[in-house]
C-alpha cells in the first residue's frame, strides 16, 4: 500500500512556493533550460559555455522545422528517439538535480540529439551542393 499523503503535502510546498514566489520559482526552470542547452555556468558557476551543445541543440530544432515544413512522414523508430529525447529532458528540468550531478546527467540524451543535428548537416550540405551545380 502506497501512502500518498506525503505527495499531496509535496505538491501543496511546491504550489504554495510557485504562488508566493514565481520569479524565483520560473527563474529556476529557465536556468535548468539553460543549462540544457550549454550554458552550464548558469547553475554551476565553475563550467563553461558549452557552444557546441548550443550549436548540436539548434541543429536539433532545425531538424524538427524541416520535419514539420517539409511534411515529412516519419518513421515509428524516429519517432521513438523524438518520444525518448522529450521525455528525458523534460523529466531532467522538472525533477532532476542537475546542481548535484552537473553535466554528466545531460550526456545520455545528447547523442541522441547530436545524432539528429548531423542529419540536419548532411542534408543541408547536400541541398547547398545541388543548389551550386544547378547555378
Amino acid at each position: 500500500v502506497v501512502d500518498i499523503r506525503g505527495i499531496d503535502s509535496n505538491f501543496d510546498a511546491y504550489l504554495q512556493y510557485f504562488i508566493q514566489e514565481p520569479n524565483l520559482f520560473i527563474m529556476h526552470y529557465v536556468k535548468k533550460v539553460l543549462f540544457c542547452l550549454g550554458f552550464l555556468e548558469v547553475i554551476v558557476p565553475s563550467y563553461f559555455w558549452f557552444p557546441h551543445w548550443t550549436f548540436m541543440w539548434f541543429g536539433y530544432l532545425a531538424h524538427l522545422f524541416f520535419l514539420i515544413h517539409d511534411k515529412t512522414k516519419i518513421t515509428l523508430h524516429e519517432k521513438t528517439v523524438h518520444l525518448f529525447i522529450f521525455t528525458y529532458f523534460v523529466s531532467l528540468i522538472l525533477i532532476g538535480q542537475i546542481e548535484n550531478y552537473g553535466f554528466r546527467m545531460l550526456l545520455p540524451g545528447n547523442f541522441f540529439v547530436l545524432s539528429f543535428a548531423f542529419v540536419t548537416i548532411d542534408r543541408q550540405w547536400l541541398w547547398w551542393k545541388n543548389k551550386n551545380n544547378q547555378s
